[in-house]
């Protein structure tokens, strides 16, 4: 700002810088550069697929005052991508794709493991009622031991009467195997002896004594 003195009893008179030739030039310039810039967004957002906001950089563009020959074909441009219809971009069809492949897959797998599912239970409930038939057909086996201890108490029962008793272990005798050689005799069982048996001296009884009579009693009448 320059000022200027004026002579005594005037007042100062001031002159403002944007008021120069300069500074208008300036101005010019800087609003021609932000045209152009204007400009060039309008061309990178239509070639993005964005013509709604190339149309608003380029309206902004002509009111900066962009002399531009491409101006009009840019606009002629943006005018034929608003009409025409938005095309399906590959991310859009890259996702249908996707969703209905997972669909598909999330269908088969519900279906395998269902039809899985139900002959294994019939399998299992098949292996448990076999189980129960195979327990109660089962016998329980008999042991050694116990027929060995009833052949023990049949022989100490009859080992009073010796005959008897070995009738008894000789038919309770597995039978053995055939074999060439002669087999020996049977052996005899013992008499039983009698117990307590009487001799022929205790059986005759002894003589009877002779009583002498007194001689008094002889004497008398």
């Amino acid at each position: 700002m320059v000022i200027v003195m004026p002579e005594s009893g005037q007042q100062p008179v001031t002159h403002s810088h944007t008021s120069t030739v300069q500074w208008k030039s300036f101005e010019i310039r800087m609003r021609q550069r932000r045209a152009e810039r204007c400009r060039l967004r309008a061309e990178v957002e239509l070639e993005a697929g964005f013509p709604e906001d190339a149309r608003a950089s380029l309206e902004e563009a002509r009111r900066l005052g962009a002399e531009h020959p491409g101006v009009d074909e840019l606009s002629a441009r943006i005018a034929s991508a608003l009409a025409a219809p938005p095309p399906r971009g590959p991310r859009r069809r890259a996702y249908l794709l996707g969703s209905l492949a997972a669909a598909a897959l999330l269908a088969a797998g519900s279906t395998l493991f269902l039809s899985s599912g139900q002959p294994r239970q019939e399998d299992a409930l098949e292996a448990s009622a076999a189980g129960h038939e195979a327990s109660a057909v089962v016998e329980r086996p008999q042991r050694a031991g116990v027929a060995v201890k009833q052949e023990l108490v049949t022989a100490r029962v009859v080992a009073s009467d010796p005959p008897a008793a070995a009738a008894t272990v000789t038919d309770a005798a597995p039978p053995r195997a055939a074999s060439s050689e002669p087999s020996s005799p049977p052996r005899s069982a013992p008499a039983p002896a009698r117990e307590n048996a009487p001799s022929a001296a205790a059986v005759v009884p002894p003589p009877p004594r002779e009583v002498a009579a007194p001689a008094a009693a002889s004497a008398k009448p």
